[in-house]
């Protein structure tokens, strides 16, 4: 499968799960797009700053369109935050290892949202740069 429609310079991410701990993939996710020009957002309840960029507590700070979804959370979190997703009217959403759970499969599937699961962000971006 062909994540083009996913991962490209031209959309807008926001990533639920961004960390400050440097150990977390929340926080190498959040790095790496940022490092390689991508338009994101990060987001922790905790808020902060990260790379010069500020934390949003929610999807619902943002005031910019948001084309994809990245949760870097437990599946609980996930499936709690995809109906914000839903009422944001995002229709990507990617799943990293980890967060994917059946009941988010059939939220994103009964509300025709696009989803990405079982797969890395990162790998599939440096995969789409060969």
């Amino acid at each position: 499968m062909s994540y083009a429609t996913f991962v490209s310079n031209k959309l807008t991410y926001a990533i639920i799960g961004v960390s400050l701990d440097v150990k977390k993939f929340g926080n190498r996710v959040f790095s790496y797009m940022k490092e390689n020009k991508y338009n994101v957002f990060p987001i922790n309840p905790k808020g902060g700053v990260i790379l010069d960029s500020k934390i949003y507590k929610s999807i619902d700070e943002i005031d910019k369109k948001i084309d994809v979804i990245v949760f870097v959370v437990s599946p609980k979190i996930a499936t709690a935050v995809l109906e914000k997703v839903i009422q944001k009217g995002i229709k990507k959403a990617w799943f990293q290892p980890g967060s994917e759970s059946l009941e988010a499969k059939r939220i994103c599937e009964k509300n025709d949202i696009e989803f990405v699961m079982e797969e890395c962000i990162m790998i599939e971006s440096e995969k789409m740069k060969l």
